[in-house]
């Protein structure tokens, strides 16, 4: 979680004070370093459909500096989370839970149904990540070649299948693919199958 660089104050209304509403984080951010601003006002009021609108505000020169918070708790977690291509708090929060560092590498886990980082870190390093769509392909192209024991349907993700295959001995992706397409889903079986001069 990023060091706050600035002390938050929560109010319950907003002055009455010219006020000017700034687009972005970054403009925000910008505005706070120039004028070297500490504090930032936070505030909740409802808008026309009675939600609520959160808001950062700090005051200069009597004129009022207001960013939408977008449900963010701090500025320094919204620019953290611009800075990485989060484009809503939501998944922010999410992938800071599970440690992930990337709106992409989040994208990319949520795809998978499972929000876990080791999960995807396992499954990246073993190219199950990379290889996964081809798979698929393959399967569909060739359904004769499909292990009888082995329901495409259930491994629907990178990491379901990764976990499959790494608890049947292969070592990576391309292990498993050579003995899955020759009818193998396990690699004791495979080896022995080749060693008395079996390819199928």
């Amino acid at each position: 979680m990023a060091h706050n660089k600035y002390e938050y104050v929560d109010i319950e209304d907003n002055p009455n004070f010219k006020s000017l509403r700034i687009a972005n984080i970054k403009g925000f951010i910008k505005l706070l370093q120039q004028f070297q601003a500490k504090i930032v006002l936070r505030t909740e009021k409802p808008n026309i459909d009675n939600k609520q609108i959160n808001e950062f505000i700090f005051l200069e020169n009597q004129i009022l500096y207001r960013l939408d918070s977008n449900n963010f708790k701090s500025l320094e977690d919204y620019e953290d989370a611009a800075n990485r291509d989060f484009p809503d708090a939501e998944s922010f929060y999410e992938a800071q839970q599970a440690s992930i560092g990337t709106y992409k590498e989040y994208q990319d886990i949520k795809k998978t149904g499972i929000v876990d980082k080791q999960q995807y870190v396992k499954a990246q390093k073993h190219g199950f990540f990379d290889a996964y769509d081809k798979f698929k392909d393959r399967c569909e192209n060739n359904k004769t070649l499909i292990p009888k024991n082995f329901n495409p349907a259930e491994y629907n993700t990178p990491i379901l299948l990764c976990e499959f295959a790494l608890s049947k001995g292969f070592k990576d992706y391309w292990d498993f693919e050579k003995a899955f397409f020759f009818g193998f889903t396990d690699k004791i079986t495979f080896d022995e199958a080749k060693t008395k001069g079996y390819t199928y």
